[in-house]
């Protein structure tokens, strides 16, 4: 069960090979619809924290719209599962110790994150075998599949809480679902559908189309966030675009996966100091440094769909 460093993580390339245009892929909708089918349109790489596929409804409805952007929570492609540090040891993917991870799943709801955290380091994996091994394995996946499970309950929760916002500086929500593997699992990742808005990011948009119409909405937006119990976290060059591509009149926020969410044990002086970090953060990638940003930035590139 366990892979030496040289082993094979599931990388760009694996996703690649799986959401490729013109395969059909399946949602089970968390109500009582029946499944629905979507065709690949194009997959958005790096894959890192999430798959996400722009695709076409099969049998759409009228009104519906052509194009959609879907997002899978999938463990199996976490970018996280090969280490930063290139002498630590990768994590890739198989289903033994997925399906092992989603038996124990239940008697280890009431494992917090520390207590896994110290019981996956607990260990060295070279000294370990048999059953000793296979939970070693086992805690290491049900890690991935609780960082991917917190990441969509972040945006599930912010498009809730940020529906007026919908549309406007934030895409439409569509649904929610379960995503239908194509061949054998453990589990059903889950999914989101979310309207396809053409838009270029801050990254590659002209300076000049950084309008001072466009960085008031955007910042009065982002400060509008936590009063509606969301803080962004993640506002990155990537994650903030600029639409229609050719003349952007609008800014668009994207990628809630890191969101805080608030509860009702959070104060608000804290609440709010938090929210006012986004607002500043956004205030200065829009001001006079957004060259430097985008030259220290320069090796993240992320793709787009357009």
């Amino acid at each position: 069960m366990y892979d030496k460093p040289t082993s094979r993580v599931p990388t760009t390339v694996d996703a690649l090979d799986q959401f490729f245009p013109g395969r059909q892929i399946s949602l089970k909708p968390l109500d009582d619809r029946p499944e629905v089918s979507f065709t690949i349109c194009k997959l958005s790489t790096p894959v890192t924290q999430s798959i996400v596929l722009l695709a076409k409804p099969d049998e759409p409805d009228a009104g519906d719209p052509k194009q959609v952007v879907i997002k899978i929570f999938d463990p199996r492609f976490l970018h996280a599962r090969i280490p930063k540090i290139p002498s630590h040891r990768a994590h890739p993917w198989n289903f033994a110790n997925e399906q092992a991870a989603a038996m124990a799943r239940p008697q280890n709801l009431d494992l917090s994150y520390k207590e896994l955290d110290d019981m996956k380091y607990s260990d060295n994996p070279d000294d370990l075998s048999g059953e000793e091994l296979a939970t070693h394995c086992l805690l290491w996946e049900e890690h991935f599949y609780r960082l991917v499970m917190e990441s969509y309950d972040s945006e599930l929760a912010a498009y809730d809480r940020l529906k007026e916002f919908q549309g406007s500086v934030i895409p439409r929500f569509i649904m929610a679902g379960k995503f239908i593997p194509p061949d054998e699992r453990a589990i059903q990742p889950p999914a989101l559908v979310l309207e396809y808005v053409p838009s270029v990011n801050l990254r590659d948009v002209s300076f000049d189309a950084i309008t001072p119409a466009i960085c008031a909405q955007l910042l009065s937006a982002v400060e509008s966030f936590p009063l509606h119990g969301v803080i962004h976290c993640d506002l990155t060059l990537n994650n903030i675009h600029l639409s229609p591509p050719e003349q952007p009149v609008r800014g668009v926020v994207f990628d809630f996966g890191f969101a805080m969410i608030r509860s009702e044990d959070d104060e608000e002086e804290e609440w709010m100091m938090l929210g006012n970090s986004d607002v500043e953060w956004v205030r200065m990638l829009l001001g006079k440094d957004l060259r430097r940003y985008r030259a220290s930035e320069r090796d993240g590139r992320i793709s787009t769909f357009n």
